[in-house]
C-alpha cells in the first residue's frame, strides 16, 4: 500500500505472483525476478531503490519459509 500510494507508477510491477508447488516432495515458493524487471527504471532512484528494497523483503520471507 505505501509503494503504490507514494509512487503510483510501480503498479505496473503488480501483481506480486507468489506461486507454491510441490516437487520431489519439497514445497517451492517462486516468483518472477523483479530484479530484472526494476532495471528498466533504474533511472528513478528512489523508485528503484524503493522497489529492490520490497524485492529484497519478498524474498527473506519466502526463504523463511523453507
Amino acid at each position: 500500500y505505501k509503494m503504490l500510494s507514494e509512487h503510483p507508477s510501480f503498479s505496473i510491477f503488480m501483481p506480486c505472483r507468489i506461486a507454491v508447488y510441490e516437487q520431489e516432495g519439497q514445497t517451492i515458493l517462486s516468483t518472477m525476478n523483479m530484479e530484472l524487471l526494476l532495471q528498466t527504471i533504474q533511472d528513478d532512484r528512489e523508485l528503484y531503490d524503493k522497489g529492490m528494497e520490497l524485492y529484497s523483503n519478498l524474498k527473506q520471507l519466502m526463504t523463511s519459509f523453507q
